[in-house]
């Protein structure tokens, strides 16, 4: 049994204590849990707010949270690209860059109403200077009714590269992407209660240069490539719709897309592509019409799906981009087949259509999208070709 000191009622356990102290003393709070640990359970670390830890790392995470961000030092030494000087204080590092190598530090304070203002200026900085801002740290800082919440990005070639496997597949051929030094570029974050978002922006890169090939992919980018590979369109045909789209004075990273970059998305976002499997597709209907040579494209009632198709989309806007990408490649399709039938008019012309129509179906052109079956004797009938009967399906 344990008694309060300022009531005297008693309690079964220090737990119920502190919860009596909390509703009915709050102003007390503070001294009285200091002292109640102490008689029922010895912690060998004590937060001036009351809360008790038994190991120092605990303690210290705790200890972040009322603390500002410029006291919390890290431990790893910040070192120079372009000499042996190395300091664990920024500060330090940033008036070695200028003092010793006369570099001038650019920075600058930014303030955005909203996150995704924020977030929207960050992707635009990053696609202008072929760089990436890597989130490093995170803290909450309170301070009576106040917060607010502080986030470090720091250039995404920064820092020492530290292997994580056994040693057994050799690196990159280009190497890491990191320094193994300390660039000063970065981005400091602080969002208010009220949504508030102030910047300061580091933007000088020192100890290495913008290299397109060393960025990754923006997450827009990995999306609309996700949606692509989940429709079921093949790499090839997906990285030559990317690099037609590139423009030769100004290459973004996107325009050196690799089967590897493609392999890897669909891996980290657990996405199915059947553009690999290469599976029997879904197949739909072409029938003529007794008076016209212009097809009807009819989805049978009964079509069989393979296990492996593709999976649904759960973001909305995800499903939607699909379904239009799907259409436009459908009406291509569709044109094509149009303009062909128009052309048929000879033996010679129905089996150049058979040699399209085996070309599309050998480059992928419509598995997955719109795999067709053609009715050739029909299109024989409409056109009035005598030829011997043969069955080309």
């Amino acid at each position: 049994m344990v008694n309060c000191s300022i009531c005297h009622k008693s309690f079964s356990s220090p737990s119920n204590l502190r919860k009596h102290i909390k509703i009915f003393h709050p102003s007390e709070q503070t001294e009285l849990n200091k002292l109640y640990h102490k008689n029922s359970k010895q912690f060998k670390f004590t937060c001036d707010c009351g809360k008790n830890f038994n190991h120092k790392h605990h303690f210290k995470a705790h200890q972040k949270i009322h603390s500002s961000p410029s006291s919390i030092n890290k431990s790893v030494k910040k070192k120079c690209p372009l000499c042996d000087y190395s300091r664990l204080n920024k500060l330090k590092m940033l008036s070695h860059f200028k003092d010793t190598h006369f570099i001038n530090i650019v920075s600058r304070k930014l303030e955005f109403s909203t996150l995704e203002e924020f977030l929207n200026w960050k992707a635009d900085v990053e696609n202008k200077t072929y760089s990436r801002y890597l989130r490093n740290s995170k803290y909450k800082i309170s301070n009576n009714s106040e917060s607010h919440e502080t986030v470090y990005y720091c250039c995404h070639r920064s820092g020492s590269y530290i292997p994580k496997g056994k040693g057994i597949r050799q690196l990159k051929s280009k190497g890491s992407n990191k320094i193994n030094a300390y660039c000063p570029a970065s981005i400091q974050l602080e969002k208010n209660n009220n949504g508030n978002c102030n910047i300061l922006f580091i933007e000088t890169h020192i100890g290495h240069e913008a290299e397109v090939e060393r960025i990754q992919l923006s997450d827009s980018e990995r999306k609309d490539l996700a949606i692509k590979i989940e429709a079921g369109i093949p790499y090839d045909e997906i990285i030559d719709e990317v690099k037609q789209s590139a423009d030769p004075v100004d290459i973004k990273r996107i325009h050196l897309l690799t089967k590897k970059d493609l392999h890897n998305i669909q891996i980290c976002l657990k996405r199915h592509s059947t553009a690999i499997t290469k599976t029997n597709s879904t197949n739909e209907n072409i029938n003529l019409e007794e008076n016209s040579g212009t097809p009807n494209f009819i989805e049978p009632e009964h079509s069989k799906t393979n296990k492996n198709t593709m999976m649904t989309i759960n973001n909305a806007q995800t499903q939607e981009n699909k379904k239009k990408y799907l259409e436009e490649k459908k009406e291509l399709v569709k044109a094509e087949f149009v303009a062909h039938l128009n052309k048929i008019n000879s033996l010679e012309d129905l089996e150049n259509f058979r040699t399209m129509i085996n070309s599309f179906s050998n480059h992928n052109k419509m598995n997955e999208i719109s795999c067709f079956k053609i009715n050739l004797e029909a299109i024989q009938h409409n056109k009035n070709i005598v030829t011997p009967k043969e069955e080309y399906f």
